[in-house]
């Protein structure tokens, strides 16, 4: 299987909605961890998701909200991503959270390694951001091993935080300090 992996722009706002449709609706089914919160973008008001995908793209990094997003790219298909996004409030443009996600048939392929190291990457190359946050739920063993190779360090859970399918999920926030300069 051949992939490439690019900075999403506009145009592939379509693509972008319908791979986190595919991937979302493989969270707690099939054999499949919950990995996420949410109940499905399918559910979600389309033209609505699309805008707003599209105005945080287009957000300079020293507007709150702004968003960046790489997608894995098979076929022509988006079928993988990774999201950094800056704070809401100013006084936290200094931070980006980082969320990402691989459909069933890319994962253990070394992929998501990839996705952080490029995200990594543009990170220590913007000057402004000195820390990355990420939330992962405590099932989800293999994502905090992948994160942990990376540098990232748990600080802080949160238990029973969502109820999905009855089931008491507990959030565990991992931060990264950059070296990039910035003090």
């Amino acid at each position: 299987m051949t992939s490439s992996i690019r900075l999403l722009t506009a145009s592939d706002a379509e693509a972008y909605f319908e791979h986190l449709s595919r991937h979302m609706g493989e969270s707690g089914r099939d054999g499949d961890f919950i990995f996420t919160p949410s109940d499905g973008y399918d559910r979600l008001n389309k033209p609505k998701e699309l805008e707003r995908f599209r105005e945080k793209w287009e957000l300079s990094l020293d507007e709150p909200g702004w968003t960046r997003t790489w997608g894995v790219f098979v076929n022509g298909d988006i079928r993988g991503h990774i999201d950094l996004r800056g704070g809401y409030l100013k006084t936290s443009l200094h931070r980006a959270s980082l969320a990402m996600g691989l459909e069933r048939p890319l994962r253990k392929q070394g992929l998501g390694a990839k996705l952080i190291e490029l995200a990594l990457q543009w990170l220590r190359e913007t000057p402004s951001l000195e820390w990355v946050d990420l939330y992962v739920f405590a099932n989800n063993h293999p994502a905090q091993r992948l994160y942990s190779r990376f540098g990232f360090r748990e600080t802080g859970r949160v238990a029973d935080l969502f109820r999905i399918h009855g089931e008491p999920i507990t959030d565990i926030h991992m931060v990264l300090k950059l070296e990039n300069g910035a003090t």
